[in-house]
Protein backbone atom coordinates (compact mmCIF):
# COMPACT_ATOMS: atom_id res chain seq x y z
CA UNK A 1 0.00 0.00 0.00
CA UNK A 2 1.25 3.58 -1.01
CA UNK A 3 1.79 6.58 0.83
CA UNK A 4 -0.76 8.54 -1.26
CA UNK A 5 -3.70 6.10 -0.75
CA UNK A 6 -4.14 4.95 3.11
CA UNK A 7 -7.68 6.66 3.15
CA UNK A 8 -10.71 5.66 5.57
CA UNK A 9 -13.31 5.37 2.89
CA UNK A 10 -15.32 2.78 4.11
CA UNK A 11 -18.86 3.98 3.70
CA UNK A 12 -19.57 7.38 1.27
CA UNK A 13 -19.65 10.24 3.62
CA UNK A 14 -16.51 9.37 5.67
CA UNK A 15 -13.56 11.42 6.60
CA UNK A 16 -10.70 10.70 3.69
CA UNK A 17 -7.26 12.19 4.02
CA UNK A 18 -3.62 11.84 2.86
CA UNK A 19 -1.54 10.65 5.33
CA UNK A 20 1.70 12.84 5.66
CA UNK A 21 4.15 13.42 4.88
CA UNK A 22 3.79 12.57 1.18
CA UNK A 23 7.23 13.82 0.37
CA UNK A 24 10.05 12.04 1.37
CA UNK A 25 11.00 10.00 -1.08
CA UNK A 26 9.61 8.30 -4.54
CA UNK A 27 10.58 5.48 -6.12
CA UNK A 28 14.05 6.13 -7.42
CA UNK A 29 14.82 9.49 -5.65
CA UNK A 30 13.92 12.35 -4.10
CA UNK A 31 11.32 14.72 -6.01
CA UNK A 32 11.94 17.89 -8.10
CA UNK A 33 11.41 20.79 -6.28
CA UNK A 34 8.55 21.81 -9.13
CA UNK A 35 6.82 18.83 -7.63
CA UNK A 36 7.38 18.67 -4.44
CA UNK A 37 5.93 22.05 -4.36
CA UNK A 38 2.61 20.68 -6.18
CA UNK A 39 2.65 18.43 -3.63
CA UNK A 40 2.69 20.19 -0.86
CA UNK A 41 0.04 22.33 -2.30
CA UNK A 42 -2.12 18.96 -3.09
CA UNK A 43 -1.70 17.22 0.98
CA UNK A 44 -1.95 20.93 2.20
CA UNK A 45 -5.33 20.85 0.27
CA UNK A 46 -6.81 17.74 1.12
CA UNK A 47 -6.12 18.09 4.74
CA UNK A 48 -8.01 22.03 4.52
CA UNK A 49 -10.91 20.15 2.54
CA UNK A 50 -14.70 21.07 4.00
CA UNK A 51 -15.84 18.65 7.01
CA UNK A 52 -18.83 17.76 4.70
CA UNK A 53 -16.89 17.34 1.24
CA UNK A 54 -16.97 14.15 -0.12
CA UNK A 55 -13.83 11.75 0.39
CA UNK A 56 -11.46 12.84 -1.92
CA UNK A 57 -11.48 9.69 -4.60
CA UNK A 58 -10.32 11.72 -7.66
CA UNK A 59 -7.01 13.32 -6.31
CA UNK A 60 -6.22 10.06 -4.51
CA UNK A 61 -6.33 8.12 -7.49
CA UNK A 62 -4.57 11.37 -9.35
CA UNK A 63 -1.73 10.64 -6.70
CA UNK A 64 -1.92 6.80 -7.70
CA UNK A 65 -1.04 7.74 -11.43
CA UNK A 66 1.55 10.42 -10.41
CA UNK A 67 3.20 7.76 -7.82
CA UNK A 68 3.17 4.95 -10.67
CA UNK A 69 4.95 7.24 -13.64
CA UNK A 70 7.46 8.54 -11.29
CA UNK A 71 8.25 4.74 -10.20
CA UNK A 72 8.34 3.98 -14.40
CA UNK A 73 10.55 7.18 -15.55
CA UNK A 74 7.34 8.86 -17.65
CA UNK A 75 7.76 12.47 -15.67
CA UNK A 76 5.79 14.19 -18.46
CA UNK A 77 2.55 11.47 -17.57
CA UNK A 78 3.53 12.14 -13.76
CA UNK A 79 3.21 15.84 -14.29
CA UNK A 80 -0.24 15.48 -15.80
CA UNK A 81 -1.19 13.56 -12.60
CA UNK A 82 -0.24 15.83 -9.86
CA UNK A 83 -1.71 18.75 -11.98
CA UNK A 84 -4.66 16.58 -12.13
CA UNK A 85 -4.39 16.60 -8.27
CA UNK A 86 -3.75 19.90 -7.81
CA UNK A 87 -6.92 21.42 -9.89
CA UNK A 88 -9.26 19.02 -8.43
CA UNK A 89 -7.70 20.29 -4.86
CA UNK A 90 -7.76 23.89 -6.40
CA UNK A 91 -11.42 24.14 -6.86
CA UNK A 92 -12.47 22.51 -10.47
CA UNK A 93 -15.19 20.46 -10.13
CA UNK A 94 -14.51 16.54 -9.54
CA UNK A 95 -16.83 14.12 -11.34
CA UNK A 96 -16.04 11.87 -8.26
CA UNK A 97 -17.60 14.02 -5.76
CA UNK A 98 -20.39 14.61 -7.37
CA UNK A 99 -20.97 10.82 -7.96
CA UNK A 100 -20.20 10.64 -4.39
CA UNK A 101 -22.79 13.18 -3.60
CA UNK A 102 -25.64 11.53 -5.14
CA UNK A 103 -25.27 8.09 -3.71
CA UNK A 104 -24.94 9.83 -0.33
CA UNK A 105 -28.51 11.36 -0.96
CA UNK A 106 -29.45 8.29 -2.14
CA UNK A 107 -28.83 6.18 0.98
CA UNK A 108 -30.55 9.24 2.66
CA UNK A 109 -33.45 8.36 0.84
CA UNK A 110 -33.51 4.51 1.01
CA UNK A 111 -33.36 4.63 4.82
CA UNK A 112 -36.97 3.93 5.53
CA UNK A 113 -36.85 1.09 2.97
CA UNK A 114 -34.32 -0.88 5.41
CA UNK A 115 -33.05 -3.36 3.23
CA UNK A 116 -31.95 -1.13 -0.02
CA UNK A 117 -30.33 1.23 1.60
CA UNK A 118 -28.36 -1.53 3.89
CA UNK A 119 -27.66 -2.98 -0.30
CA UNK A 120 -26.48 0.45 -1.20
CA UNK A 121 -23.97 0.78 2.19
CA UNK A 122 -22.64 -2.68 1.68
CA UNK A 123 -21.72 -1.48 -2.10
CA UNK A 124 -20.29 1.67 -1.05
CA UNK A 125 -18.20 -0.27 1.30
CA UNK A 126 -16.13 -1.99 -1.58
CA UNK A 127 -15.02 1.64 -2.32
CA UNK A 128 -12.40 2.46 0.19
CA UNK A 129 -9.88 -0.92 -0.97
CA UNK A 130 -10.49 -0.16 -4.75
CA UNK A 131 -9.22 3.68 -4.12
CA UNK A 132 -6.63 2.21 -1.70
CA UNK A 133 -5.19 0.18 -4.49
CA UNK A 134 -5.20 2.64 -6.92
CA UNK A 135 -7.97 0.47 -8.99
CA UNK A 136 -9.67 3.29 -11.41
CA UNK A 137 -11.92 0.25 -13.24
CA UNK A 138 -12.71 -0.70 -9.99
CA UNK A 139 -14.07 2.60 -8.70
CA UNK A 140 -15.55 3.43 -11.80
CA UNK A 141 -17.76 -0.06 -11.55
CA UNK A 142 -18.18 0.57 -8.08
CA UNK A 143 -19.66 4.06 -7.95
CA UNK A 144 -21.91 3.10 -11.52
CA UNK A 145 -23.47 0.50 -9.81
CA UNK A 146 -24.05 2.91 -6.45
CA UNK A 147 -25.71 5.34 -8.53
CA UNK A 148 -28.67 2.94 -9.99
CA UNK A 149 -29.01 1.56 -6.79
CA UNK A 150 -29.39 5.06 -5.70
CA UNK A 151 -31.65 6.11 -8.52
CA UNK A 152 -34.20 3.03 -7.14
CA UNK A 153 -33.05 -0.04 -9.52
CA UNK A 154 -33.75 -3.52 -8.19
CA UNK A 155 -30.85 -4.92 -7.04
CA UNK A 156 -32.05 -8.62 -7.18
CA UNK A 157 -31.84 -6.80 -11.43
CA UNK A 158 -28.13 -6.05 -10.66
CA UNK A 159 -25.67 -9.15 -10.65
CA UNK A 160 -23.14 -7.06 -9.49
CA UNK A 161 -25.40 -6.39 -6.18
CA UNK A 162 -26.42 -10.29 -5.67
CA UNK A 163 -23.22 -10.38 -3.34
CA UNK A 164 -24.56 -7.58 -1.03
CA UNK A 165 -28.03 -9.06 -1.54
CA UNK A 166 -27.19 -12.08 -0.18
CA UNK A 167 -25.14 -10.50 2.86
CA UNK A 168 -28.02 -8.37 3.51
CA UNK A 169 -30.44 -11.16 3.67
CA UNK A 170 -28.14 -13.29 5.83
CA UNK A 171 -27.53 -10.12 8.49
CA UNK A 172 -31.33 -9.92 8.38
CA UNK A 173 -32.10 -13.43 9.46
CA UNK A 174 -29.25 -13.02 12.08
CA UNK A 175 -31.41 -10.26 13.93
CA UNK A 176 -34.09 -12.35 13.31
CA UNK A 177 -33.32 -15.36 14.80
CA UNK A 178 -30.93 -13.67 17.56
CA UNK A 179 -33.63 -13.18 20.32
CA UNK A 180 -34.88 -16.44 20.54
CA UNK A 181 -31.55 -17.60 20.86
CA UNK A 182 -31.04 -15.02 23.77
CA UNK A 183 -34.20 -16.26 25.58
CA UNK A 184 -33.28 -19.83 25.34
CA UNK A 185 -30.02 -18.71 27.18
CA UNK A 186 -27.52 -18.31 24.04
CA UNK A 187 -24.82 -16.08 25.00
CA UNK A 188 -25.59 -13.15 22.46
CA UNK A 189 -22.00 -12.50 23.01
CA UNK A 190 -20.72 -15.59 20.40
CA UNK A 191 -23.34 -14.37 17.82
CA UNK A 192 -22.08 -10.47 18.53
CA UNK A 193 -18.59 -11.61 18.21
CA UNK A 194 -19.13 -13.49 14.37
CA UNK A 195 -20.86 -10.36 13.36
CA UNK A 196 -18.76 -8.04 14.42
CA UNK A 197 -16.03 -9.93 12.55
CA UNK A 198 -17.79 -10.06 9.44
CA UNK A 199 -18.53 -6.41 9.52
CA UNK A 200 -14.52 -5.89 9.55
CA UNK A 201 -14.26 -8.08 6.65
CA UNK A 202 -16.75 -6.45 4.32
CA UNK A 203 -15.09 -3.11 5.58
CA UNK A 204 -11.90 -4.32 4.18
CA UNK A 205 -13.38 -5.54 0.74
CA UNK A 206 -13.44 -9.02 1.50
CA UNK A 207 -17.34 -9.80 1.27
CA UNK A 208 -16.52 -13.55 0.35
CA UNK A 209 -15.24 -13.88 3.71
CA UNK A 210 -17.73 -11.74 5.44
CA UNK A 211 -20.30 -13.78 4.56
CA UNK A 212 -18.72 -17.35 5.56
CA UNK A 213 -18.45 -15.61 9.11
CA UNK A 214 -22.21 -14.79 9.15
CA UNK A 215 -22.70 -18.32 7.58
CA UNK A 216 -21.15 -19.63 11.07
CA UNK A 217 -23.19 -17.83 13.52
CA UNK A 218 -26.32 -18.99 11.38
CA UNK A 219 -25.02 -22.22 11.77
CA UNK A 220 -25.21 -21.53 15.28
CA UNK A 221 -27.79 -19.96 15.49
CA UNK A 222 -29.82 -22.62 13.66
CA UNK A 223 -28.56 -25.33 15.36
CA UNK A 224 -29.69 -28.34 16.71
CA UNK A 225 -28.44 -28.05 19.77
CA UNK A 226 -29.68 -25.08 21.24
CA UNK A 227 -29.08 -23.97 24.28
CA UNK A 228 -31.64 -25.04 27.03
CA UNK A 229 -33.73 -22.27 28.65
CA UNK A 230 -33.34 -21.96 32.23
CA UNK A 231 -36.29 -23.06 34.03
CA UNK A 232 -38.40 -20.88 36.59
CA UNK A 233 -36.51 -19.69 39.88
CA UNK A 234 -33.35 -20.71 38.30
CA UNK A 235 -32.18 -17.81 36.76
CA UNK A 236 -28.85 -15.93 38.51
CA UNK A 237 -28.48 -18.91 40.31
CA UNK A 238 -24.75 -20.19 40.13
CA UNK A 239 -23.38 -23.57 39.09
CA UNK A 240 -22.01 -26.08 41.62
Amino acid sequence: MTRYSRLALIVVGAAGALPGPLLAQHVGGALPADLQEKVQRVEAGVRNRPKDAPPPVGIVLAMHRFQASMAAGRPEEAKAAIDSALERVEGKADPYDQKLRKVLAGIKKLQESGEKAMILSLTMSQLGPRVEAGDENGVDETLGLALRLAAGVDPRKEKAALPFVRFAEKMKKVQELLPAWKAAGGEESKIADTAGRAGKLVESGKLAEAEAALDQGLAVLDSKDKPSAPAPGDEGRESK
